[in-house]
């Protein structure tokens, strides 16, 4: 159970960094 948690935790760290990576790729393209 602690395992699940743990790669849960970890996915969701991931899933939050690519969706700030993307909006700051959109918004680097808006500043071009």
């Amino acid at each position: 159970m602690k395992l699940l948690l743990r790669t849960l935790s970890l996915v969701w760290r991931l899933l939050k960094a690519l969706r700030f990576y993307e909006f700051l790729r959109d918004h680097f393209d808006d500043l071009k």
